[in-house]
């Protein structure tokens, strides 16, 4: 069930909440959470990979992975034991290597030659967020001794609908005292309304900024033909501004919906095309993952407080296990190299102490940036090869005369939203200035909602679901 879509915008949200609020009026805040949990697992359960695919089949997965590790937080709290915590991170991880990286391994194998016979395996939906989420609270339950000893709020957190499928990611210090909370579902008009702006927002990055882009990068991207130089850098930006608008406009919405059951999620990007350096890019994109990878991964390692030599060990490591994270592809593993090298790179400039005007730190930043799309859209190494040889000019310097290729209007577009991502102010920057009670501003944002509901009548999915 998309958040685009009529479904979910006139039916599913509504109920969900109406039930929710209605439950918490009549029996309490502990039989809400029950009503949210309930609404979570059929929304979860609603998704199908095919018409061939009984629909809940996938929701068997998710409901019995909260109960294996809301078990296994239990004994943590109890008996701290770094082979129980093995046994839970593992059995995490397998679930998660079956399930998204079984084809990539028998692919590898066969390059190898080495055969291995795997059925068709469907990656269910949002699996790496929620198995994301699941480690975390094993780790804090190791760490902390904290378990939520009750199972509804601890399967609500896991399953909240508005962050399930795409995140953000949240840890359960976050949002299960927030379930549990007598301030559930007691939102005031102004917390209502700002969930409303909120999610107008985010779904206006989608459907009016990022499917119209989308055409166009699809058309370069996925042409047989080499593209020209220009054609290329331009779907380039494109597909960069797409990612952006789409992704960040899922996590807006789903911002916007925890807010109209009173629950604030944590933001997960800030600007990111504003950064004027890797490091500062990684604090902006995608921050609920920068936190986790950061706080699971890079410290345990060692993080920064170690030789230099094993700093870099231990960035690249991150990097390259969140380049993996994001897909099952040798593709998405150069992607994370690449920003692991620069962000090496970045670390060693900063020690040299030269400072760069702010214009020149930005534009490189941003190419960067790009150069490493490039891996991360491409299906495979044999399209890479050619969308580099066209980033470096192999097929020419000229705009291509096929019905593909990017005219004055694509170019436009680009440049508009390139412009907006630099200069206008983010969705939580706008929102903090927005005045509370205003008819104009009132009226801007119902017109945006129509034109946005008049898009809607064919859907297209976030990108992220993919990851």
């Amino acid at each position: 069930m998309l958040f685009n879509s009529y479904l979910f915008l006139f039916l599913f949200w509504p109920l969900a909440w109406w039930l929710a609020v209605t439950v918490r009026r009549r029996w309490g805040t502990a039989e809400a959470g029950l009503a949210i949990l309930a609404s979570s697992w059929l929304f979860y359960g609603w998704w199908s990979p095919s018409p061939e695919t009984p629909i809940g089949i996938f929701l068997l997965l998710l409901v019995g992975s909260t109960i294996v590790n809301w078990w296994l937080g239990a004994l943590l709290s109890r008996h701290p034991s770094k082979a129980l915590l093995v046994l839970g991170v593992g059995f995490d991880l397998g679930l998660l290597g079956v399930f998204k990286y079984a084809g990539f391994a028998a692919e590898t194998l066969a390059a190898l030659g080495v055969s291995l016979d795997l059925p068709p395996i469907v990656l269910p939906i949002g699996i790496s967020f929620f198995t994301f989420q699941q480690i975390a609270y094993l780790v804090d339950c190791q760490r902390d001794r904290t378990h939520e000893p009750n199972f509804v709020p601890y399967a609500a957190f896991v399953s909240f609908f508005p962050q399930l499928i795409a995140g953000p990611i949240v840890h359960a210090k976050e949002l299960i005292p927030q379930l549990k909370s007598k301030q559930l579902l007691r939102a005031d008009d102004t917390v209502l309304v700002l969930g409303l702006t909120t999610f107008i927002i985010g779904l206006a990055k989608k459907v009016l900024i990022a499917d119209d882009l989308s055409g166009m990068v699809q058309g370069i991207f996925d042409l047989e033909t080499a593209p020209t130089a220009p054609d290329m850098w331009s779907a380039l930006v494109a597909y960069a501004l797409q990612l952006y608008f789409d992704f960040s406009g899922y996590a807006d919405m789903a911002i916007g919906i925890a807010l109209t059951f009173n629950v604030r999620l944590p933001e997960n990007f800030n600007s990111p095309y504003k950064a004027t350096s890797i490091i500062e890019f990684w604090r902006r994109w995608h921050m609920t993952l920068s936190a986790f990878l950061r706080d699971y991964l890079y410290f345990p390692l060692g993080g920064g407080r170690c030789s230099p030599g094993r700093r870099t060990t231990n960035l690249m490591i991150t990097m390259l296990l969140g380049g993996l994270w994001h897909g099952a592809g040798w593709t998405f593993v150069l992607w994370g190299g690449l920003h692991g090298v620069y962000l090496v790179l970045n670390h060693l400039w900063r020690r040299l102490g030269i400072a760069l005007p702010h214009a020149v730190a930005w534009a490189a930043t941003f190419f960067f940036v790009l150069v490493a799309w490039l891996p991360f859209r491409a299906v495979d190494f044999e399209r890479l090869k050619v969308l580099a040889a066209s980033l470096c000019g192999a097929n020419g310097f000229a705009f291509d005369s096929s019905p593909f290729s990017i005219d004055g209007s694509d170019l436009r577009l680009i440049v508009l939203c390139l412009l907006g991502a630099l200069f206008l102010p983010n969705r939580s920057e706008m929102v903090a200035r927005l005045p509370r009670r205003d008819w104009v501003h009132a009226a801007l944002f119902a017109a945006v909602a129509i034109a946005c509901l008049l898009a809607l009548a064919d859907p297209s999915p976030f990108l992220y679901f993919q990851f």
